[in-house]
C-alpha cells in the first residue's frame, strides 16, 4: 500500500515500516504567509471591534452592555496575541516550550488551574449575578473581580489549548464534526476562513495535516443540522415542554400516597434502564423531582429529609436496574443484538480489561460507556452477579447531583433556583471526571496481547455478521476464522502488533505518536484484508456445510449504502438542497425557542398556566396562550423537516423497530437460535513468532 509522504511515496510492507515516516513531520502549511494579509486581518478585526463596541454602547449602559464589550475586548486581544505569534513564526517554539516545561507536566499543571478557577468564577457568578433581583451576594466589587477571573479564564484556555495543540489539530483534520460546531458559532467560522486565508491548508496525509483542512461539505452541514438537532430537544422540548409536563404531573401528585407514586415511577425508572439509548441519568432528575414532591407536599418533610428518601430509593432503583439489565444480557437473543451493535472497543475492552477485574475498576470503566449498553455488555460477558451488582457503586456521585437537582426545581425556592445552575455543573463535572478516569483505566490495557487479539477477534466476527453469516458453537470452537490456529490471524498480526508496541514506547513527541498509531492503523487494515480474502466464496460454502457458518440474506449489511446527502458530487443540486435544509431547521428551531422559552422558576411553579395571558414571563411580558400555539406549530414543522431530513435513517429505525416488536411478540428471537455462538470468549492461542512464507494465511476445511 502507498500513501503519500512529504512530496513522495514510502511504500508500507507488513514487515516493514520507514523510519522517515515518523521522523519527518510538517509543521506548517506552507511558508509565512505576505505581511499584507496580517495588516488586512488586523484592520478587519479593529473595526470590526470598533463597530461592536459602538452598537453596544448606543443608548442606555447596563450590565449586560459592559459585559458584551468586555467580551469582545477579550476576544480581540487574544486575536491579535495569536496574529502576532504567527507574523513571527513562533508559534510551535512557544508551544514546544510550553510542552517540555516541568518534565511535561506543565500542560496538566494549566488545565488543573484553569478548571480551578473556572469552577470559581462560574459559583461566583451563579451567586452574584447582577441581572438577578434575589441574588444570595450582592457586591459590586465582586462583580469587578468576576470580569477580571473572566479575563483570565479567557487566556488560560487559549494557553492551555496551545499546549494540547497537537491533539486538537490532529482532531480537528480527522472529525468534520469539530469544524460544524465551529461554523454553528458563526465566530468559528470566520476564524477558519481567516487562518486559511493566512496559510491555506494542505491536503491531510498520513505525516501532515492541518486543523483548518477542508473537509467535505455535506459532512459540515450533516454536523450543523446534528448539533442544531441537540439543540432542539434540550431547549425546546426538555427545557421548555418538559419542565412544564413534569409541573402540570406534579399537581397530580399532590395528596397522592407513597404506595401509588413509588411503585408508578419504580416501573418507569426500569423501563428507562432497560433500553438501550435511553439516559439512565435521567432517573436521577426525574426521581429527585417526582419523589421531592411526594415527599415534601404529601408527609410534609423538610428540603432535607425529603431529599435524603428521594435519593434512598433511585440508588435501590439502580442497583435493582443493573440487575435487570445483566438478566436481559445474558439472554442469546441480547447477545447476538449486542455482537452485532457494540463498538468493537466496548466488546475488546471488556474481555481484556474488565473479564477479571474487581468492581470498583468495573465500576470506573463503565462510566465511558452509556448505562445502559454497559449494564447490558456486563451480562454479556458472563461477569459475576456481585461484581456487575457492587460496580453500580459509580452511579451514586451522580445521582447526589441529579436528584438535588430534581430536588431544587420541586422546592419552588428562591434559594433552590439560585442552586440550580452549580448542581449542574457539579454533575457535568463529575461525569467528565469519572469518564476520563476510566478513560485512562481502559487505555492502559490497550498495549497488551489480550486486548489486541479480542479486538481482532471482535473486528472479524462483525465483519461476518455484516455479511450475514452466524458462527455456530461448533464452528467457534474449531476456529472456523482461522484466529488462533497456526499461520492464523493472530499469528500473522503478532510482529507487527510488538514493532508498534516497541516502536509507541521509544517516542515522545505527540506528533509522532499520531503518524505512529496512523500508519500502523494502515497496516493493520491491510492485513487483516489479506486474511478476510482467504474466506472466498468456496471456502464459505465449505464453512456452511460443515454447519459452522450459517447464511441470513436478511442480516446483509450492504456495504454501498450511503445516506441521501453522501452522494452530492455526482448529485449537485443536494448540496443546495441540504443547505436550504439546514438554514429552514435552523430557523424553525429559533422560533419554536423564542416562541416556547420560559424561566426555570415559573415554569416549576406555573406549569402550562405559564402560556397564558394572565402570567408573565421573559422580561415582564406576557406569554398569550397565540403565542403558545406559534411554538408548537413551530415545533411541528420543525420536526417534520428533521424527519425528511434523515428519512432514510427515520424508515430504517421504524422499520427495526417493527421487526425487533413482531420477534417479541412471536417470541421469535428465543427459537431455534441455542446453536448460536453468542459470547465468544477469545480462543486459547500460542504466540509464536515467524518469518518470511510463514506469515502465510491457510484456511482449511
Amino acid at each position: 500500500m502507498e500513501t503519500e509522504h512529504t512530496g513522495k511515496n514510502v511504500q508500507l510492507e507488513p514487515n516493514l515500516i520507514k523510519e522517515e515516516c515518523v521522523s519527518e513531520i510538517e509543521l506548517y502549511a506552507q511558508e509565512r504567509a505576505p505581511t499584507w494579509k496580517y495588516l488586512l486581518i488586523l484592520f478587519i478585526i479593529t473595526c470590526t471591534w470598533c463597530l461592536v463596541v459602538v452598537l453596544l454602547l448606543a443608548g442606555s449602559i447596563g450590565k449586560t452592555k459592559l459585559k458584551g464589550v468586555f467580551f469582545i475586548m477579550c476576544s480581540s486581544f487574544i486575536a491579535y496575541v495569536v496574529l502576532l505569534i504567527d507574523f513571527y513564526d513562533k508559534f510551535y517554539e512557544i508551544q514546544n516550550w510550553i510542552e517540555s516545561s516541568y518534565n511535561r507536566k506543565c500542560p496538566k499543571i494549566l488545565v488543573c488551574v484553569f478548571c480551578i478557577l473556572s469552577l470559581m468564577t462560574f459559583i461566583s457568578v451563579s451567586l452574584s449575578d447582577s441581572t438577578d433581583k434575589n441574588r444570595v451576594i450582592a457586591s459590586d466589587t465582586l462583580d469587578t473581580v468576576e470580569y477580571v477571573m473572566a479575563m483570565v479564564c479567557g487566556f488560560l484556555g487559549f494557553v492551555v489549548c496551545i499546549a494540547y495543540w497537537d491533539h486538537l489539530s490532529f482532531k480537528c483534520s480527522q472529525h468534520p464534526f469539530i469544524h460544524s460546531a465551529m461554523y454553528f458559532t458563526i465566530l468559528g467560522y470566520f476564524c477558519i476562513s481567516i487562518c486559511r486565508f493566512i496559510r491555506p491548508p494542505k491536503p491531510t496525509v498520513l505525516n501532515s495535516w492541518s486543523w483548518h483542512t477542508y473537509h467535505p461539505t455535506y459532512k459540515i452541514l450533516n454536523g450543523m443540522a446534528k448539533l442544531n438537532l441537540f439543540l432542539f430537544f434540550f431547549l425546546v422540548v426538555m427545557c421548555a415542554l418538559v419542565l412544564v409536563l413534569f409541573t402540570e404531573a406534579s399537581k397530580s401528585l399532590k395528596g397522592q400516597e407513597a404506595e401509588v407514586i413509588i411503585p408508578l415511577f419504580s416501573v418507569l425508572a426500569l423501563s428507562i434502564m432497560i433500553t438501550p439509548l435511553a439516559p439512565g441519568s435521567a432517573v436521577d432528575a426525574v426521581g429527585g423531582y417526582i419523589l421531592g414532591i411526594l415527599f415534601t407536599t404529601t408527609y410534609s418533610m423538610g428540603f432535607g429529609l425529603a431529599w435524603f428518601w428521594s435519593f434512598f430509593v433511585v440508588v435501590i432503583l439502580h442497583f435493582a436496574g443493573s440487575c435487570a439489565q445483566w438478566i436481559i444480557g445474558r439472554l442469546q437473543c441480547a447477545q447476538g443484538w449486542m455482537n452485532r451493535v457494540a463498538p468493537v472497543m466496548l466488546l475488546a475492552a471488556s474481555d481484556s480489561t474488565l473479564q477479571n477485574a474487581g468492581c470498583i475498576k468495573v465500576g470506573i470503566v463503565g462510566q465511558v460507556f452509556m448505562d445502559t449498553m454497559n449494564g447490558l455488555n456486563q451480562g454479556r460477558m458472563n461477569m459475576p452477579f456481585c461484581t456487575q451488582f457492587w460496580s453500580e457503586w459509580s452511579s451514586i456521585p451522580s445521582a447526589v447531583a441529579l436528584v438535588t437537582l430534581g430536588a431544587c426545581l420541586s422546592y419552588k425556592e428562591e434559594w433552590t433556583m439560585t442552586a440550580v445552575p452549580i448542581v449542574v455543573l457539579v454533575a457535568g463535572i463529575w461525569q467528565f471526571v469519572a469518564s476520563a478516569w476510566g478513560a485512562q483505566q481502559m487505555m492502559s490495557s490497550t498495549q497488551t496481547t489480550q486486548y489486541w487479539t479480542s479486538f481482532e477477534k471482535w473486528t472479524m466476527i462483525q465483519h461476518l455478521l455484516k455479511k450475514g453469516f452466524s458462527i455456530t458453537k461448533h464452528g467457534w470452537e474449531a476456529d472456523a476464522c482461522q484466529l488462533a490456529t497456526p499461520n492464523g490471524l493472530f499469528d500473522f498480526l503478532e510482529p507487527k502488533f510488538k514493532e508498534r508496541f516497541s516502536r509507541a514506547r521509544r517516542i515522545s513527541d505527540i506528533r509522532e505518536k499520531k503518524v505512529n498509531a496512523l500508519l500502523y492503523a494502515s497496516v493493520f487494515k491491510k492485513m487483516r484484508d489479506t486474511h478476510y480474502a482467504k474466506f472466498d466464496n468456496t471456502v464459505l460454502q465449505g464453512l456452511i456445510e460443515k454447519k459452522y457458518l450459517e447464511f441470513d440474506e436478511n442480516q446483509v449489511v450492504d456495504p454501498n449504502m450511503v445516506e441521501f446527502f453522501e452522494d452530492v458530487d455526482k448529485k449537485p443540486w443536494k448540496r443546495y438542497f441540504q443547505l436550504i435544509m439546514l438554514i429552514l431547521m435552523m430557523v424553525f428551531c429559533f422560533l419554536s425557542w423564542i416562541f416556547l422559552r420560559v424561566k426555570t422558576e415559573l415554569a416549576v411553579q406555573k406549569g402550562f398556566d405559564i402560556y397564558s395571558g394572565e402570567n408573565t414571563c421573559l422580561n415582564g411580558q406576557s406569554m398569550c396562550f397565540a403565542k403558545f400555539t406559534g411554538g408548537i406549530i413551530c415545533a411541528a414543522v420543525y420536526l417534520a423537516l428533521a424527519t425528511l431530513y434523515w428519512h432514510n435513517a427515520v424508515l430504517r429505525k421504524i422499520v427495526n423497530a417493527w421487526i425487533t416488536l413482531r420477534n417479541c411478540f412471536t417470541c421469535a428471537c428465543f427459537k431455534n437460535i441455542s446453536h448460536f455462538e453468542t459470547e465468544f470468549k477469545t480462543p486459547k492461542w500460542i504466540p509464536k513468532l515467524k518469518s518470511g512464507n510463514d506469515n502465510a494465511i491457510k484456511v482449511e476445511l
